[in-house]
């Protein structure tokens, strides 16, 4: 007869077998060499912030300022010349314009705005458009495509030596939302044809364009400006600078690094430049921002005004994104730092 098997070696025994099945009953192509070890960075976008040069020396370029309280529009009954008066009494130099309104002006009103700038000696640094070249919509795109053109024409009537330009988007939302094909190769391919055509239809103009970075945009990052430059291939192709515009959770610390960086691979392809501040904030997991008077962000300013002294020629710095009464504030913040610094402001 036999031997009986009490229930406890019976259960005992189960446990043995089926750890034994945990233990040895692997796959035939389980991974058992050990991790390779690797030497690539693995911290984007810089692996360490200990060689940061945070003091680069000052030029003696001045540095013109701008800001877009007080921008250079036209309309029937606009003063022109008081107009440009104003943006000297308020501490700028430079000022900008938006959209084509000046290309409808009789040629009287751009002979006065002319001598206007000449008199005060205001510099009309750039003409924005907000298109989207990357319009889903065929018929639409063509149609933001024809709003950077008049944009230039108007840029050209005025004397202003860039239009700021964006990439866009696939969201048909606009050039500032994101979209899950912004990054891919066919969505770079389709930006590079259309600067292209905009250099195209604008054939025989001195105006730059100073394409603009946007975070949400396959444009956002210094890397990504050589890249259209090379493959545009026109010397109009250029830069208007807006490092905030590159900002994520892994530039927001290292400002210094990213200036740095745009300064050594753009150099003199920077047209014309934008300065504002972000704050991250702190007590979130997920990341937010908040516009902030320059200053109160983590924009190194030092770095930012000491490369741009360091240009051949004076670029204007657009101060924006702020209610108008908090640019006071801001301006005193350039300046002050500026002056640390040992960068001239233009005056």
């Amino acid at each position: 007869m036999p031997n009986k098997i009490s229930r406890r070696k019976a259960l005992a025994a189960g446990a043995v077998s089926a750890g034994s099945l945990i233990t040895h009953s692997q796959p035939a192509n389980a991974r058992t060499e050990p991790v390779k070890k690797s030497s690539e960075p693995y911290l984007s976008p810089w692996s360490s912030s200990e060689n940061a040069q945070s003091a680069v020396a000052p030029g003696t370029t001045p540095v013109r300022l701008a800001c877009s309280a007080f921008p250079l529009r036209y309309t029937e009954s606009v003063n022109i010349t008081e107009s440009v008066k104003q943006v000297r009494a308020n501490g700028y130099t430079a000022s900008i314009g938006g959209g084509h309104d000046w290309l409808n002006a009789p040629e009287s009103a751009i002979t006065e705005l002319k001598s206007a700038l000449k008199t005060h000696d205001v510099l009309f640094a750039e003409m924005h458009i907000c298109a989207n070249n990357l319009h889903p919509d065929p018929a639409e795109q063509r149609a933001q495509h024809d709003l950077v053109v008049k944009a230039i024409e108007a840029a050209e009537r005025v004397g202003s030596r860039t239009v700021t330009v964006c990439l866009g988007s696939r969201n048909p939302r606009g050039v500032i939302y994101p979209h899950k094909d912004n990054w891919t190769d066919d969505t770079w391919r389709a930006s590079v044809k259309a600067v292209k055509q905009i250099v195209r239809d604008t054939s025989g103009m001195k105006v730059s364009l100073g394409m603009e970075a946007i975070n949400m945009s396959p444009l956002n990052n210094p890397r990504a400006h050589v890249r259209l430059i090379e493959e545009v291939a026109d010397e109009r192709c250029r830069v208007c600078l807006d490092p905030q515009n590159m900002l994520n959770v892994t530039t927001y610390f290292r400002t210094t690094e990213l200036l740095n960086e745009c300064f050594d691979l753009l150099g003199e392809n920077i047209h014309a430049c934008h300065g504002k501040d972000v704050l991250l904030d702190h007590e979130r997991m997920l990341p937010k921002y908040d516009w902030v008077v320059h200053g109160q962000g983590n924009m190194d300013y030092v770095t930012y005004l000491s490369q741009l002294s360091n240009m051949k020629y004076p670029r204007s710095l657009l101060l924006e994104f702020l209610a108008d009464d908090q640019y006071p504030e801001a301006k005193k913040f350039v300046e002050d730092t500026a002056k640390k610094a040992g960068v001239t402001i233009y005056s």
